[in-house]
């Protein structure tokens, strides 16, 4: 986690790398996706979430989505699915913030 830190917690902008191993699933790895979103969705209790499209992440199944919680913040991400790991990207900030989540995604390497 890394954190760009100005003057007040509506200020600061949150970027968060995850990584989580996969066992097994079952189904498509879209229906996969849609379940990780969905319980991630279940832990952010104040949230709503925006948009969620099923993209290709460095050739890998994913999706973007876009949060709002409790109409304060906003959480921009992208869940790609890499074998048997999830790569969970995100950006946390204030909505009346600029932020460089399009570079923080972009600049993701997998070695």
């Amino acid at each position: 986690m890394y954190v760009c830190n100005r003057s007040s917690f509506l200020e600061k902008l949150i970027y968060q790398i995850g990584v989580t191993r996969v066992m097994e699933y079952s189904g498509s790895a879209e229906e996969f996706l849609q379940t990780a979103v969905g319980e991630m969705m279940v832990s952010l209790n104040g949230a709503q979430l925006l948009s969620a499209q099923f993209i290709t992440f460095k050739n890998y199944p994913a999706v973007e989505y876009q949060v709002e919680i409790k109409g304060h913040y906003k959480f921009d991400g992208i869940m790609a699915l890499m074998s048997n790991t999830i790569y969970h990207l995100s950006v946390l900030y204030s909505p009346n913030r600029a932020n460089s989540y399009r570079e923080f995604v972009d600049s993701f390497e997998i070695l």
